[in-house]
């Protein structure tokens, strides 16, 4: 700064001399202050790797978006908005329907009882695991097993 404000009182070629300095300062304070744009969105892709590697290891345990924001450090609605950015769906949604595509799964290849696959996709209540998988799949669990009416989750 004391370089631009000497050469303002020089008055031979004052103005080239000037411009230099400018520049000179400009290119110091991008040194100094980077654009972390770059790094904000390799920032929030990681935030979302981790946040799907959580519920991936965790969606069988009764996890809540309070549990995965903690666990990756950011705010809950912060977390909210990458998912739609990013997965296209709220992280409650990505959790329920991973949930139901594992429990599908277990119908399809096992012979466990419901009860049980809700336990193992994190459902205490195998009640409200029969009523949320209805809802999704338009038809009941043991339906699903028997092989009626399998629809894709929208």
């Amino acid at each position: 700064m004391n370089s631009i404000i000497t050469s303002s009182k020089m008055t031979l070629n004052k103005d080239l001399l000037l411009i230099s300095k400018l520049y000179k300062f400009l290119y110091l304070l991008c040194e100094i202050y980077p654009n972390n744009e770059i790094n904000n969105t390799q920032n929030q892709q990681k935030y979302i790797e981790d946040a799907l590697m959580f519920i991936e290891q965790n969606y069988s345990d009764n996890i809540t978006i309070n549990e995965i924001s903690k666990y990756i450090s950011i705010d809950r609605s912060y977390l909210h908005r990458l998912f739609k950015k990013y997965i296209n769906k709220s992280p409650q949604k990505f959790l329920l329907d991973l949930r139901m595509e594992k429990a599908s799964s277990l119908l399809e290849n096992s012979t466990l009882r419901i009860s049980d696959i809700a336990r193992s996709v994190g459902y205490k209540d195998a009640l409200l695991f029969s009523k949320t998988f209805k809802k999704l799949k338009n038809c009941t669990p043991t339906e699903y097993r028997n092989g009626k009416n399998h629809t894709p989750m929208v």
